[in-house]
């Protein structure tokens, strides 16, 4: 019934309750998975199989044996995969990754990135509140500043996470993460959508040797040690769009699909596992496997 309203709602001719039945009737390039997070691994897998290019929401899936599985299937049928993380084509995070390729401020001291905002009631039967389904705010929500992390500085050693639930069946709801690395850079995020306020925070701050980037409700802001500090007016271009678009460009030209690829996804899983030992251990630090 719901599949039925939404074809009626965006004017499209064909709808299934089986991902099975619109592989077998429908002549389609890509899949696109935006099922609950459980539920990524045997659609991507299905899609692969029927020799579909896949596309899927973060976060790849909720364990890493289903990712390392998706990777296989993705592998075997030599279909193009990606990750649908928009933060990775986000003007202000890609500018931070250039300002670490080109030593222009020279190297990270430290970092911290926080993400919040009201609690997401909206989703059916609530399954972004189901520590199963959804993984709560730490795999749902948490999980764009943790890829974020792993593409701007890499893999940490270990990591101490603190964390509450709030709802019944959920995962730590609000919680706090310092990231271990081998240099001694302090890296740590915070994330809550227990907020009771009616908009969404993404703030950053990267320290750097000769400078530092801010991302707050007042803007972009470089400061510099030597030279005017400015505010950086970033293109107006929208992450989601940009990402579509950069995923769909790669079928037609058939090109290799260099952003989000399985092992950066399966990476990102590896480091929100560790964290979720770490909360269920009272911010003990734990290793990332």
């Amino acid at each position: 019934e719901r599949a039925k309203k939404a074809a009626e709602d965006f004017d499209i001719p064909h709808y299934y309750d089986s991902v099975t039945e619109m592989l077998a009737n429908e002549d389609i390039d890509a899949v696109d998975i935006c099922t609950w997070n459980n539920a990524h691994a045997p659609v991507a897998i299905e899609a692969a199989n029927a020799g579909k290019h896949v596309i899927c929401e973060k976060p790849l899936t909720v364990s890493v044996e289903n990712a390392e599985k998706i990777a296989a299937a993705i592998k075997a049928n030599g279909v193009k995969f990606m990750l649908a993380v928009p933060g990775r084509f986000g003007n202000k995070n890609q500018y931070i990754r250039k300002m670490l390729d080109s030593g222009e401020l020279g190297e990270v001291v430290a970092s911290f990135f926080f993400r919040g905002g009201g609690t997401p009631l909206w989703s059916y039967e609530n399954w972004l509140l189901d520590r199963e389904k959804g993984g709560g705010a730490l795999f749902d929500q948490h999980v764009h500043d943790v890829d974020m992390i792993n593409f701007l500085f890499g893999m940490p050693e270990k990591v101490s996470t603190v964390g509450k639930t709030m709802f019944e069946k959920s995962a730590y709801d609000t919680l706090t993460t310092n990231y271990i690395y081998k240099n001694g850079m302090p890296c740590n995020t915070q994330n809550d959508w227990t907020l009771t306020s009616p908009y969404f925070y993404q703030d950053f701050r990267v320290n750097f040797t000769k400078g530092t980037v801010v991302r707050d409700t007042a803007g972009f802001h470089i400061y510099r040690k030597e030279g005017e500090n400015e505010e950086y007016e970033v293109p107006s271009k929208n992450p989601y769009y940009e990402e579509t678009k950069f995923f769909a460009q790669c079928i037609l030209d058939g090109k290799p699909i260099t952003y989000n690829m399985p092992e950066d996804s399966k990476n990102t899983i590896r480091i929100v596992l560790a964290e979720r030992e770490s909360a269920d251990k009272s911010g003990e630090l734990v290793c990332v496997k």
